[in-house]
């Protein structure tokens, strides 16, 4: 079914997983408990974001075949730390368009989704006009191959070339 409240702290050194069928919406803040924290403001000089390096903290958040969405109760500068996979679905805000300007959604993990989810919207002059803007951190521990425990993966790749025009050639001169 659907999941309709979600938020929370991951404990230290728990790796979870929350699947469900469809809808799944994020109503707070999602955070592991042993992390580092960003330094400083997203987009200014000296930022710093935050990391989950050296830690065993993993949270998996899957819908099937349906939406993972920021609820319209979630509080400003929202924070969610996990890899979000909406199999057929979209991760985005629910109503971004038709609310006040939110802040940040800071994500510490990773986005897999069929389509691609708005989070707010801009005025002409490139300002924020409703929902949040995006600090999409990914955690470099995907990069070595740590995913969330009966997390959907690829055992089996298939790469094909018709013939040598396919290749891309590095020319320098």
């Amino acid at each position: 079914g659907k999941v309709y409240s979600l938020a929370g702290t991951v404990q230290r050194d728990s790796e979870v997983t929350v699947s469900a069928e469809s809808e799944i919406k994020i109503t707070n803040h999602i955070q592991y408990e042993d992390y580092t924290p960003a330094v400083g403001t997203p987009g200014v000089a000296g930022y710093v974001p935050p990391n989950a390096s050296d830690t065993k903290n993993l949270l998996g958040i899957l819908s099937w075949s349906g939406d993972v969405l920021i609820s319209t109760s979630a509080p400003s500068n929202i924070n969610i730390h996990g890899i979000v996979l909406a199999r057929n679905g979209v991760f985005q805000v629910d109503n971004y368009s038709g609310s006040k300007v939110r802040g940040t959604a800071t994500l510490l993990g990773g986005a897999i989704t069929q389509f691609y989810g708005a989070f707010g919207t801009f005025n002409g002059s490139g300002q924020m006009s409703s929902g949040y803007g995006r600090n999409f951190v990914y955690d470099d521990r995907a990069l070595t191959g740590s995913s969330p425990p009966y997390f959907p993966t690829l055992d089996t790749y298939t790469s094909f070339s018709n013939d040598i025009m396919d290749k891309i050639i590095w020319q320098e001169g």
